[in-house]
């Protein structure tokens, strides 16, 4: 493995092309700045093997240990082995889609190991000049990355091409105000209600309020644990992995308190005959709920970004916002910093009339 995450935190790079070898590593780093390091490496290695050789060789026509192969032909092999075996289901499906819709027509006939840094760039170009977002074109260069990452791990590419990502402007995220939330919430219809007020005041991704079951809550102590997500029909493991426990603010308590007294069978928020309402249909009622009570659409995750807002804006740490999120790294929960210049003030003001020794 060029990435692997340290214990503690933090992540080490080990990155070896050509027999020669770059190592560094940090428990300060994130996996986005651990990926970005790899690829420095993989670069910096890439130059040096590069100018080792005649200059009428190109870098990436370097000794390939498999045969030719097609990039459509390896890219069939990767989504199986690969993303099929180690990315969770919705990952899984993005990097299908991606490879479908954007990658096999632009490379799919041509050798990987053909696949150069200028290819990329002009690739780029074209997914800008067809509109695309600079965030959704950073998706598609993250995955043709990872692609060719591997096809020098399995040998069908000697030297891998540089894969250098946009620059993205400051993240911005809309949330909800509380006179908005209510609002919808006596909108609602049937369970709807009660999943939109939990949504808005634990944090909960779609995938995990349709995966939420009576077991993970807690009336006792008002607490419910994360354990599952869906996606589509697949039940598994949180985002990261990692369960998380997330205490139930009042409003969340009484919003589940009837659906609890029910009784009904299958999820806390399914139809209540034993099956998960489908995501789909979820995202579509919220979407037209809103436009209606709202003037504007929703999605599910303009609650949860409520939730984190409306906690920093009363003051809450980032660092518990973080972990009531479920973020994997802190840099994820840096976002909402902005929304709480009045903690900064108070910070500074620390200073104000004190004794500094």
């Amino acid at each position: 493995m060029a990435i692997r995450k340290l214990p503690g935190g933090g992540y080490d790079v080990h990155v070896k092309v050509a027999g020669r070898t770059r190592r560094a590593q940090s428990r300060r780093w994130t996996r986005a700045e651990a990926l970005r390091r790899e690829l420095q490496f993989r670069e910096e290695l890439a130059n040096q093997d590069a100018r080792s050789v005649p200059e009428s060789r190109e870098p990436t026509a370097g000794p390939v240990r498999g045969p030719a192969r097609s990039f459509r032909e390896y890219v069939d092999a990767f989504l199986r082995r690969h993303s099929a075996v180690h990315d969770r289901p919705s990952e899984h499906d993005a990097k299908r889609s991606i490879v479908e819709r954007h990658l096999v027509p632009a490379f799919g006939d041509r050798r990987v190991a053909d696949v150069t840094p200028a290819d990329v760039g002009d690739f780029t170009a074209a997914l800008l000049s067809r509109g695309l977002s600079r965030k959704r074109v950073n998706n598609v260069l993250a995955c043709l990355s990872r692609i060719l990452r591997q096809a020098g791990i399995d040998g069908v590419v000697g030297v891998v091409p540089h894969v250098p990502l946009l620059q993205l402007p400051p993240p911005t995220h809309r949330f909800l105000s509380g006179p908005d939330v209510d609002r919808l919430v006596a909108a609602a219809r049937g369970a709807y209600g009660p999943m939109i007020r939990v949504a808005a005041h634990t944090g909960l991704r779609l995938g995990e309020l349709r995966a939420l079951t009576w077991d993970d809550v807690d009336f006792g102590t008002r607490r419910l644990v994360v354990r599952r997500s869906a996606w589509h029909d697949h039940v598994g493991p949180p985002k990261n992995g990692r369960a998380r426990a997330v205490d139930l603010s009042d409003a969340a308590t009484a919003a589940l308190e009837p659906l609890a007294a029910a009784g009904l069978p299958g999820p806390v928020f399914g139809p209540g005959d034993g099956t998960m309402v489908t995501a789909n249909t979820a995202k579509h009622y919220l979407r037209r709920l809103a436009q209606r009570e709202l003037g504007a659409g929703c999605g599910w995750h303009v609650l949860r970004h409520t939730f984190a807002s409306h906690l920093v804006q009363r003051g809450a740490s980032l660092k518990a916002v973080q972990e009531l999120l479920g973020h994997g790294s802190y840099a994820m929960t840096l976002r909402y910093a902005e929304l709480a210049p009045a903690n900064r003030a108070a910070a500074v003001r620390l200073l104000d009339g004190g004794n500094d020794g």
